[in-house]
């Protein structure tokens, strides 16, 4: 599972890999929001000032529109 992050504060997009961090205990199946939200703060995003999703492909796409 991935989290993704789109921090209006610093104008970066972050996703992290939930595997590598200890957000919920191992008899749960997936994190809260409370718990995600918690682990987003610790990490220096201000909830206020953020969009976030949890989603289980981590790959980034990022290809360039043409207007």
């Amino acid at each position: 599972m991935y989290i993704t992050v789109l921090d209006f504060t610093e104008g970066r997009v972050f996703q992290y890999d939930v595997s590598t961090y200890e957000l919920y205990r191992v008899d749960e199946e997936y994190p809260t929001t409370q718990q995600i939200e918690d682990f987003l703060v610790g990490e220096g995003h201000r909830i206020n000032d953020c969009e976030w999703m949890s989603h289980s492909d981590g790959e980034i796409i990022t290809d360039k529109a043409e207007i």
